[in-house]
């Protein structure tokens, strides 16, 4: 069955496309990294290309027939060399500041790296830019770019929630196809090893996955980061994976163009999300009851 839907935009910031009665299924997935619209304030030092290729290019295409089937679908527009929602908010280098910074930072996160809330180095180690920010400038950005894109989210999950009592969130990433000297698969979930969803879902993914040809890996190299840490919670009926796409699928990694795959895999990703609208709600039940 196909639903119509709408799409509501937040100029530069990101796009929401749901199903005209508000989601006909408990399904939300989000595309954070896909963005290439480049704030008039970004004064980068560097190619625009070394920035976009830490973008998960495409993949809002990727998920774009999802509506049609009555999933909710949220993608950001900006790149995340701007401002990265999958980082924790304080994840802010203070050295790397003109002005000194008044909150709280985390020791944990990966600012120190330069890939940060905000990013300082691009492709290669390039440094993005030939000077430091401003407190207030980076303020900007969490207000305008970052929270708006967190608030919208977990909106849209709690509305989902209220109205069938359990929510599937799907993080759709890209990832290159090597890590380091290593080849990776196909696909690679993660569930933060086992915390932002339940087994079942994780494994349902790649079983729907392995029917269709893929090659899948679980939670590693990539586990999943800020957006599932806030998302999922799976004893309140909110269930969050991520997907990272294998980039030589559907892409040229070193020109950045699309290849002909791209069709192919957007009809695969609606077909694994169509079969996962039947299992949320039975499973979330049963477990309830057990």
């Amino acid at each position: 069955m196909t639903y119509p839907s709408s799409s509501l935009s937040l100029k530069g910031v990101y796009t929401l496309c749901k199903p005209e009665d508000d989601g006909n299924i408990a399904i939300i997935c989000d595309s954070p990294h896909s963005g290439t619209f480049f704030p008039k304030d970004f004064h980068y030092n560097c190619k625009k290309k070394d920035l976009l290729r830490f973008s998960d290019l495409y993949v809002d295409e990727l998920i774009s027939d999802l509506p049609s089937i009555g999933a909710t679908t949220l993608s950001a527009l900006f790149p995340r060399t701007y401002v990265d929602v999958n980082r924790r908010r304080n994840d802010i280098d203070e050295a790397f500041l003109e002005t000194s910074w008044d909150e709280e930072v985390s020791r944990k996160g990966r600012a120190k790296s330069g890939h940060g809330v905000i990013f300082q180095t691009a492709y290669d180690g390039k440094k993005i830019y030939d000077q430091k920010l401003t407190s207030s400038h980076v303020k900007h950005r969490l207000a305008h770019y970052y929270d708006p894109y967190h608030r919208t989210l977990a909106s849209e999950i709690r509305l989902l929630k209220e109205k069938h009592g359990s929510v599937l969130h799907i993080n759709f990433h890209s990832m290159p196809s090597n890590y380091g000297f290593v080849s990776l698969p196909d696909i690679v979930l993660g569930n933060l090893n086992g915390v932002s969803s339940d087994s079942y879902f994780l494994h349902k993914i790649r079983d729907l996955f392995h029917e269709k040809g893929y090659s899948v890996a679980l939670n590693h190299p990539y586990k999943g980061a800020e957006i599932l840490r806030q998302s999922g919670h799976p004893h309140r009926g909110v269930q969050s994976v991520q997907i990272e796409i294998n980039r030589k699928l559907y892409m040229n990694e070193n020109t950045l163009e699309k290849n002909n795959n791209v069709e192919t895999i957007r009809n695969d990703i609606t077909f694994i999300v169509s079969n996962l609208s039947v299992t949320i709600k039975p499973v979330y039940l049963n477990a309830v009851a057990d």
